[in-house]
């Protein structure tokens, strides 16, 4: 069964095809079984859609008939105008998506490939730190030395 068989299906049902698109869906379901079966099978699901149930399962007593009457006061009437007011301006509110400020990108890249550069690409030689940093003559000594008596 293609998308476009059901979806016919569904115009005819709902009454949205011309009469010749009908006139033709009618000779399509004589002909087919297949789109027939599922005519018939989309026909008991609507049916059954349709069907009113609000009054069978309420029972009608005290609470439901002033439930009823609240729902139909002034108050609920404008509080469902507020609710489908502003439901209808947060619909209408465009959000816009955050767009990304490609300039503070492009400076925290630049400077993080500076702070590369300047570590890397100065001359310094790390090889020879020790080298130069590190001199015996400087040590402090905790030797005290005296006189010649001091022995």
């Amino acid at each position: 069964m293609k998308d476009e068989q059901l979806l016919n299906i569904e115009r005819y049902i709902s009454k949205a095809m011309s009469h010749e698109e009908r006139a033709l869906f009618e000779q399509e379901l004589k002909s087919d079984t297949e789109l027939h079966e599922a005519y018939e099978l989309s026909l008991k699901i609507n049916e059954h859609l349709l069907e009113d149930y609000s009054d069978k399962s309420i029972p009608d007593n005290e609470f439901t008939r002033a439930l009823r009457k609240e729902l139909h006061s002034d108050e609920a009437k404008k509080i469902k105008k507020t609710i489908a007011t502003v439901g209808q301006e947060y619909a209408n509110k465009a959000t816009k998506p955050r767009r990304i400020n490609y300039g503070w990108v492009a400076g925290i890249a630049a400077a993080f490939i500076i702070g590369i550069g300047l570590t890397f690409f100065t001359g310094n030689d790390t090889n020879n730190l020790y080298e130069d940093y590190y001199a015996t003559t400087d040590l402090p000594s905790v030797i005290k030395r005296g006189g010649a008596d001091s022995a």
